[in-house]
């Protein structure tokens, strides 16, 4: 069932109902099947959101009188395999959300902090959504390389069994937050610009500010990707001087041992 709730300053989300109030900014969280009964004024921008919100990935297209766009979050919980899609349309009293589960509704009701906001907008209950999928993902990435430099630790002592596995899920899961942190970067550039001013100073400056935020994860996440192939590097040199010492061994016995077959012959 379609969500819809109305923004007031100093309280942030309310519960409304489905009747449409003037001059009220709303918030509203839809199934794909709901979406294709909702008025968004224009044919094609319904259209053309029905494919972005099938699209699996982060973007945002401007257009005159709206922002139209997807948003594909990484989930923590189980170390960024989860991924929650949906479609979202921006317009300067409107911000609806195409979701096939729960996500969108979970994130929102984690959306404390907007009843402190003093004048809140559509485009604030977005900014806010975004940030809060990803505040906790400069610990998470400071974990990550908590257990790298663990496996830098164990590889140097000489006491890793086959770190190799371990390093090469760790990569793939960097690779997936490189995407994701490029993604975010992008679309919150294209709104930050908004040339066509559909949004406020204020809110222009706040993707402004997501953007930056969103690069120095993906910064952060390209490091610790080059400090788990440095590190696969330094397993390899290991075991290649593991093998020469065997070589070696195997050398000085076969030098001692060749001499004394012949003479016995």
């Amino acid at each position: 069932m379609a969500l819809r709730y109305r923004l007031e300053s100093g309280r942030g989300l309310i519960l409304a109902d489905q009747t449409q109030e003037k001059d009220t900014p709303v918030v509203e969280i839809v199934t794909p099947e709901e979406f294709t009964g909702i008025d968004l004024g224009d044919a094609d921008v319904h259209e053309a959101l029905r494919l972005l919100a099938h699209s699996k990935g982060t973007f945002a297209n401007l257009l005159p009188d709206c922002i139209i766009g997807s948003l594909s979050l990484l989930g923590k919980e189980d170390e960024g395999l989860r991924i929650d899609h949906f479609g979202f349309f921006l317009s300067a009293q409107r911000l609806v959300f195409i979701d096939e589960g729960d996500a969108c509704e979970k994130i929102l009701a984690g959306l404390g902090n907007l009843s402190k906001v003093s004048s809140i907008t559509s485009a604030r209950v977005l900014f806010e959504l975004v940030k809060h999928s990803i505040q906790d993902d400069a610990q998470f990435l400071t974990g990550i390389e908590r257990k790298l430099s663990d496996i830098e630790e164990q590889v140097i002592e000489d006491n890793a069994a086959a770190p190799s596995n371990e390093l090469l899920g760790f990569r793939r899961r960097l690779l997936r937050h490189d995407r994701s942190y490029q993604q975010l970067t992008d679309m919150a550039l294209v709104i930050s610009k908004d040339e066509y001013l559909l949004l406020t100073k204020d809110d222009r400056r706040l993707f402004r500010l997501l953007s930056q935020q969103t690069e120095r994860l993906f910064q952060r996440s390209q490091y610790l990707k080059e400090y788990s192939l440095q590190l696969r590097e330094l397993y390899q040199m290991q075991i290649d001087v593991q093998q020469n010492k065997t070589i070696q061994w195997l050398t000085v016995i076969t030098t001692l041992v060749v001499p004394l077959t012949l003479i016995s012959s």
